[in-house]
């Protein structure tokens, strides 16, 4: 009986996260930024994209607010609703320039 109710637990446990956001974090022309950071708005739960711009945030159902930056390019933000399916999305962050 315990080892079916760890089993369940460990079962039904994993299904709560089993939605992602996946996309592509790009340039505005469309080069891939590699290493930009997506996370959460106003938390620390995040990923950072590979080498080829592209992410995935494993997220429970719900409404987000995604930050999406990379040094040297202005941050963007994006309200994602994540249902029962995984949600793309690719980003184009533009260049911050100093003058």
């Amino acid at each position: 009986m315990k080892i079916l109710l760890i089993i369940l637990t460990l079962f039904f446990g994993w299904g709560s996260f089993a939605q992602s956001l996946k996309g592509k974090i790009m340039e505005s022309n469309g080069t891939e930024i590699p290493f930009a950071k997506v996370r959460i708005q106003n938390t620390s739960y995040g990923t950072v994209a590979n080498v080829e711009g592209h992410y995935v945030l494993d997220l429970k159902r719900g409404t987000y607010v995604i930050q999406f930056d990379a040094s040297g390019f202005n941050t963007t933000f994006d309200t994602v609703v994540i249902s029962q399916t995984n949600t793309f999305l690719d980003v184009r962050l533009d260049s911050y320039i100093q003058e």
